[in-house]
């Protein structure tokens, strides 16, 4: 992950935290105002006027006090969100350097399928390119090689993108289940609203606990969004034939390796989809068996 990720990352949990510091504070607030305002509103004749007054006072202070602190924090959110984009797309479509280019055509114009070791120098030289990548992945099933680079997930990333940007929403009326009381005094019975247009539904002490629900679990998974941002170098798979044994069919071999490899690395289609492809060439070619493909990761 590099530093730009990293602070990012680093903005919307800090950021998370102290919303809902902030939030827990503007309650706690709330409810001691509250008290003292019905203490205040029992010296009088007209208690319940009076208190009734006074809590609809606190109570718009209140949801004006939550309702800029969550700004604040959509704000970060959002700016957080566009900083990710910016590095998707530059991870996306960021050029492979001429050099490595020349390099591979090299190896794809005389059908020289590249060793492990001249792999690992051209993807430092590739320096995370998924172009890059592409291109040598191209180059390595042109030349029959026995090797497949398996790079970041971009969907998972894009993915990781589009949840973040829903972070902001979900804080909407978000509580502490301390203050779980507070809030719904706060906001049940008010109208739920989506983009600014009323739903014609209304806040109750079950959609708040599940907002609350919602916003915690949105939370959480920015752990493993910075996990996978910060695991974004490619690896190398090596494709392995498999055939019949006395014991097991080559597909029973297959499928017994992969489940044992589940535990370390992660599919990959392509690979697979690649792998078998080799199979065939390879077993026409040289033991003219069915061959299935495994795959395992290099480490």
């Amino acid at each position: 992950m590099n530093r730009n990720c990293k602070n990012t990352f680093d903005t919307i949990i800090g950021s998370a935290t102290a919303y809902r510091s902030a939030v827990a504070a503007v309650l706690d607030s709330f409810s001691k105002k509250e008290q003292q305002a019905r203490q205040d509103s029992a010296q009088y004749k007209d208690e319940s006027a009076r208190y009734k007054a006074a809590l609809e006072s606190l109570t718009a202070e209140t949801r004006a006090k939550l309702t800029e602190n969550r700004t604040g924090f959509v704000r970060d959110v959002t700016e957080s969100v566009e900083s990710l984009k910016k590095e998707l797309h530059s991870l996306a479509l960021e050029r492979p350097n001429p050099i490595y280019a020349d390099m591979l055509r090299n190896y794809g114009d005389f059908g020289v399928a590249p060793t492990l070791t001249e792999i690992q120098a051209l993807l430092e030289i590739n320096a995370g390119s998924m172009i890059g990548i592409s291109m040598l992945n191209s180059v390595l099933a042109r030349v029959g090689s026995d090797f497949h680079i398996d790079g970041c997930d971009i969907a998972a990333l894009e993915k990781d993108v589009e949840n973040l940007s829903r972070l902001g929403e979900l804080a909407e009326h978000y509580a502490p289940v301390e203050n779980h009381s507070q809030i719904c005094k706060v906001y049940a019975g008010t109208p739920r609203l989506n983009g600014g247009r009323d739903t014609g539904d209304t806040w109750s002490s079950v959609s708040l606990i599940t907002q609350r629900a919602m916003f915690e679990s949105a939370v959480k998974s920015v752990d493993a969004m910075r996990e996978r941002w910060s695991n974004l170098a490619p690896s190398i798979t090596q494709l392995k034939d498999y055939e019949d044994s006395e014991n097991a069919t080559a597909a029973e071999l297959f499928l017994s390796d992969r489940k044992d490899a589940s535990a370390h690395i992660e599919k990959n289609s392509s690979g697979v989809e690649q792998a078998r492809n080799i199979g065939r060439t390879k077993a026409e070619a040289e033991t003219k068996n069915a061959t299935v493909m495994g795959v395992y990761t290099v480490r």
